[in-house]
């Protein structure tokens, strides 16, 4: 019998076509306009099966490729540097794919907002680590944001180094609102334009911001610019110490530009 895709979810509500803040329709082969949780608690009462079907084997990229690091590689990186910690992923950034992080726990990953803006990453991180260290969770709460992201609401941190919040932020700096140069490439192929000038206004470089700066600005313990797969290892080891003491810790890490190939080539289906 061929496996079946059943969606049960009421983000329909929410969505507003004109700014696609929902994406494309998810497909399904029957689609349930509930609450997950009660669709979930009628197929339990309903099915008599009681055996657990363990869940397939995730296979991850543990390779880290030479020269700049990509989005990818920070994600192999965060793995190895978190080890077998019980993580909350609060936010990642619009480069990672599914295949990137692994999810075991109903709090392994809090999604994302919708519409397509930048700016609430912080504020996200910062409130979701508070519910997290109020509700009595022991999970790590980590937030990956980009730089343009991070840059719109760093002031968030002061919260949390004021309300003794523990937080990890990783900011994955490619000095560009990158998303902003992908849409600037295509309306100016669509108008006749110079596709050259898709950068103005959008790429943060002359001179480079420095996020670590600005984080220690806002009392917590940064590190970077970090270059190197050796130095954000390093850095990780040192700020889970942090954390776990209850601190907030930045790492900005120098990351190349671009998207997962998935996303890639999905962005050029779509186009």
């Amino acid at each position: 019998m061929p496996a079946r895709i059943i969606s049960a979810t009421i983000d329909v509500h929410n969505h507003r076509g004109w700014v696609k803040d929902g994406g494309a329709p998810a497909p399904a082969d029957v689609a349930f306009l509930n609450e997950p949780d009660q669709v979930v608690a009628a197929l339990v009462e309903a099915l008599e099966a009681q055996e657990t079907v363990p869940l397939p084997a995730l296979s991850l990229p543990d390779e880290v490729k030479g020269g700049t690091m990509t989005s990818q590689d920070i994600a192999v990186l965060l793995r190895r540097g978190v080890n077998k910690r019980s993580v909350c992923l609060i936010r990642a950034p619009l480069s990672w794919t599914g295949a990137d992080w692994p999810v075991s726990h109903p709090f392994g990953s809090l999604g994302y907002d919708g519409g397509g803006g930048i700016g609430s990453g912080p504020g996200m991180a910062v409130g979701a680590a508070l519910a997290l260290r109020d509700e009595g969770l022991k999970h790590l709460p980590l937030a990956v944001l980009g730089d343009g992201d991070f840059l719109m609401n760093a002031s968030a941190l002061w919260t949390a180094v004021n309300q003794g919040v523990p937080l990890m932020i990783v900011v994955v700096n490619n000095h560009s609102f990158y998303n902003d140069e992908v849409h600037q490439e295509s309306v100016a192929k669509e108008r006749e334009r110079p596709v050259e000038n898709k950068h103005v206004g959008i790429v943060m470089n002359g001179p480079d911001i420095d996020v670590s700066a600005i984080a220690q600005g806002f009392g917590a313990t940064s590190y970077g610019l970090l270059t190197s797969p050796t130095a954000v290892m390093k850095a990780i080891s040192n700020a889970l110490e942090v954390v776990e003491s209850g601190g907030v810790a930045v790492l900005e890490i120098e990351a190349a530009k671009g998207y997962a190939p998935s996303m890639v080539q999905a962005m050029r289906s779509a186009g």
